[in-house]
């Protein structure tokens, strides 16, 4: 999540730790990627816990997090976030794994995408919303190859927040597939849209576009804009979304 280096509360500004130019990104330095959490199995479900004090990385509020991962027997991975917290305070937490579903050693230009979207949100050079939402245009997402959808849209590498169709009957928001292999993942979730980041900044082991990331959760920036679904969560409250994985193959001989 991309936000502004500081927001406001009733009133009071908050200021952010800076991690990528003039903005935070991930929570900035102290963002609970960089954290060891605490672990818990109870039957089929891993629990990581981590509580983060009052003032880390410029948010108020000690906050309890807890994200919960299961398999279930049709091979689904669901994964569940909560939090609560003593003061009030703006959340949005997401997951950030890459995925690339080839057999070979290959990049994910080759990848179908369908996304539940036709509207993205429009931003500026380093990724911050401007406010406005726009038709997807070239960008849409209906089962094209991710390759094609780059050279159709003139890019270089897609960093892009997709906002859900209202009108889709269930939760599924995406599905990503590669005829190769025949691997195919389902994604549904509670929250109300994805970042598409397609590795362009990926280095040392890894090279840009050796996989992506679709990454669910509430706008980025969403603070520093009231129009957005709002991410404040108040004392007494408790913050509950969830992102489900399924895989699965198209041809099931694979």
């Amino acid at each position: 999540m991309c936000i502004r280096d500081s927001f406001d509360i009733d009133g009071k500004t908050f200021n952010l730790e800076k991690n990528d130019g003039e903005n935070t990104n991930h929570g900035g330095i102290h963002g609970f990627h960089a954290k060891v959490f605490e672990f818990s199995i109870q039957n089929d479900k891993l629990h990581f816990h981590l509580t983060s004090p009052d003032g880390e990385g410029g948010y108020p509020g000690n906050l309890s997090f807890a994200v919960t991962y299961s398999f279930t027997e049709d091979n689904q991975l669901q994964i569940q976030y909560t939090a609560e917290t003593d003061q009030k305070t703006f959340v949005n937490f997401t997951n950030h794994a890459y995925f690339n579903l080839n057999h070979e050693a290959t990049g994910i230009f080759d990848h179908q995408l369908k996304i539940a979207s036709i509207k993205i949100l429009e931003s500026t050079a380093d990724y911050i919303p401007t406010g406005r939402i726009i038709p997807s245009g070239p960008v849409t997402f209906h089962g094209q190859t991710v390759g094609d959808c780059l050279v159709n849209a003139r890019l270089k590498g897609f960093n892009t927040f997709y906002v859900f169709d209202h009108s889709r009957q269930d939760d599924t928001v995406a599905v990503l597939s590669h005829p190769g292999s025949g691997r195919r993942m389902e994604i549904s979730t509670s929250y109300p849209g994805l970042m598409l980041y397609t590795g362009d900044y990926l280095e040392q082991s890894y090279k840009p576009f050796d996989g992506l990331c679709l990454e669910c959760q509430f706008f980025p920036d969403s603070p520093n804009h009231q129009q957005f679904p709002s991410t404040i969560l108040e004392p007494g409250e408790q913050y509950k979304q969830y992102i489900h994985l399924k895989f699965d193959t198209q041809d099931q001989t694979i």
